[in-house]
């Protein structure tokens, strides 16, 4: 989709276009807005392009917090080999956000805060506003009470979706959802086979996609994936390359 990713981004709507020309984070703003990322069904790709973006983020100099907020399904600790330690529910419960996230050993800059319990959940995602990097928030699919429960803290939302009709069609309605909770999609992450006709489509319902991606074995590791992540965050937080020990354009 490299191709293809600026004429995509004209067509978004006025509210969402907005956000990608001024940035979604600019240099040297002092607060970092949260991200929710979503999809409409599981299996979408969620959680590994979440913990992909955070490594890119770290990369550029950046300290992302990667929350994850699916608590029936949660995945973060699994892939980044962490304890589920429910750190939801410590922060919730009053420990300090420092203490509550823990670190990703084999990618230094990215914290992570392990689901909890529902309950738990806006209360903690109220309290990681205080954290001075981007945060990120791997969010439950669909629209249930759940899964609306991050989007009505985010300020935007990236969505998920395989090239399968009927989960790009539950995708549409979650970004539908978001729309109306405030936390505007910026784009779409399409997982499928490059150059199929589902793929091929610029849209799923009013939101560009910003990228097509393979199914690919260990995507953590997968170097052509890593490109993609570098490239959307370099897109949406409108950043030069800020890598450790200064900045570079």
């Amino acid at each position: 989709m490299t191709a293809s990713y600026l004429s995509t981004l004209l067509i978004v709507s006025s509210c969402d276009a907005s956000l990608l020309h001024r940035g979604f984070i600019g240099e040297g703003e002092s607060t970092c807005p949260m991200l929710a990322i979503a999809g409409g069904k599981g299996g979408c790709g969620k959680t590994t392009t979440a913990l992909g973006l955070a490594r890119a983020l770290a990369d550029r100099g950046y300290e992302p917090l990667l929350v994850d907020g699916d608590c029936d399904m949660p995945d973060i600790h699994t892939l980044a080999g962490i304890e589920r330690t429910y750190g939801v529910d410590s922060l919730a419960d009053g420990t300090a956000l420092g203490a509550a996230v823990q670190p990703w050993p084999a990618n230094p800059g990215v914290s992570l805060l392990t689901a909890g319990r529902p309950a738990k959940t806006d209360v903690a995602l109220r309290r990681v506003i205080d954290w001075p990097g981007p945060v990120l928030v791997d969010s439950p699919a669909g629209v249930g009470p759940d899964a609306t429960r991050p989007l009505r803290h985010a300020e935007a939302t990236l969505g998920l979706s395989t090239d399968e009709p009927e989960c790009r069609e539950d995708t549409r309605q979650t970004l539908s959802v978001a729309r109306e909770l405030d936390a505007p999609p910026l784009g779409v992450v399409l997982r499928g086979q490059r150059g199929s006709a589902d793929s091929e489509s610029d849209t799923v319902g009013r939101t560009p996609v910003l990228e097509t991606v393979d199914t690919v074995t260990s995507p953590l590791d997968h170097h052509r994936l890593g490109r993609t992540w570098d490239s959307l965050v370099d897109s949406l937080w409108h950043t030069p390359h800020r890598h450790r020990g200064g900045i570079s354009r």
